[in-house]
């Protein structure tokens, strides 16, 4: 009975504040292995928010890097991104992520089993064209990609914290 109450406790939030979840991605040339993170969390936006994103260093480090590009207006000098988290609501988010620094093919992995629930695919284009071939990324956990191609990360949630809140109670008097 008291398990039940502090998994209800716990729940509860959860519904009515939306959810909060990252996903790494881990880059390889073969040499050097970069980090990027996507995902959602309900304080999120479209643009760069300190706290939530990380913004891309100044100085790129040699060798492999890489990064999600943003064209933020109210930020126009964070234009490179290695956690790029959007507002948790239920539409089609899409991610673009490219590398730079190697000549050489990279290899990007994941956990499918971190993928949370909703449609999630990836695949490979350019800046301006998405991919012709997308894959679902909960059953694939590489992705292939040359340097100068952008592979891009389309993800709908089943569900999230901002729509359709829960009854609330106006008043416990008989």
């Amino acid at each position: 009975s008291r398990k039940v109450s502090w998994m209800f406790l716990f729940l509860i939030p959860l519904v009515i504040f939306g959810l909060s979840w990252r996903v790494n991605l881990d880059l390889t040339d073969g040499t050097s292995t970069r980090t990027l993170t996507w995902g959602l969390d309900p304080e999120a936006t479209e643009n760069y928010d300190f706290g939530i994103d990380e913004n891309f260093p100044l100085i790129p480090p040699s060798g492999l890097y890489a990064f999600f590009p943003i064209d933020d207006p109210y930020n126009p000098y964070v234009t490179m991104l290695t956690s790029d988290i959007r507002q948790d609501t239920i539409e089609e988010h899409i991610w673009k992520g490219t590398v730079g620094g190697t000549f050489d093919p990279v290899a990007m992995t994941w956990d499918e089993t971190s993928i949370p629930l909703g449609d999630a695919f990836i695949g490979v284009g350019t800046y301006d064209t998405e991919p012709t071939e997308w894959f679902d990324m909960t059953t694939v956990g590489e992705l292939d990609f040359n340097p100068g191609d952008y592979f891009w990360i389309s993800f709908t949630p089943s569900h999230s914290g901002d729509i359709d809140n829960p009854p609330f109670i106006v008043s416990t008097y008989p």
